[in-house]
């Protein structure tokens, strides 16, 4: 496949169109990488890093104010791609094990989408269907609230 972006720097554009393949898993938007590949400086890694770090940013932003309007949806699609845009901040930076960046894209990564967001997207989920049954009540207990993080 011909590059779209980065033509003279392979491993920009294989992490580039690695991203682009998350758009089939709702993990990435093509106009969001589109715009942020386009704001890149080919070859310089800090540009990388600033780029993806400001569009992860801007998308946790605006999924964290879309539940105020009732757009949970949007919340947890925008937490998902944000969540991947801050894998891609600091995917270039780890030949410093001790670059300051790495550890602050990956703590935005865990904690930055789930501050301010008060109504949980999906409170619910499948147990794993049980073979044997510990009591009658159990095995009546098709589903069970998730497990609250902390943090």
């Amino acid at each position: 496949m011909k590059p779209i972006f980065f033509p003279d720097h392979p491993s920009f554009w294989y992490e580039t169109l690695r991203t682009l393949g998350h758009i089939a898993y709702g993990g990435a938007d093509f106009g969001e990488v589109a715009t942020t590949a386009q704001g890149i400086a080919d070859g310089d890694y800090d540009s990388w890093h600033d780029q993806w770090l400001a569009t992860a940013h801007r998308i946790a932003d605006q999924a964290r104010t879309s539940p105020e309007g009732g757009h949970d949806t949007s919340a947890r699609d925008g937490f998902l791609h944000a969540s991947n845009y801050y894998r891609c901040a600091e995917f270039f930076l780890h030949g410093n094990a001790a670059d300051p960046r790495i550890r602050r894209a990956y703590d935005s990564r865990r904690r930055r989408p789930h501050r301010g967001h008060r109504r949980p997207v999906s409170r619910w989920r499948r147990s794993p269907k049980r073979t044997t049954a510990s009591t009658p009540e159990a095995a009546a207990a098709p589903w069970s609230p998730s497990p609250q993080r902390s943090g």
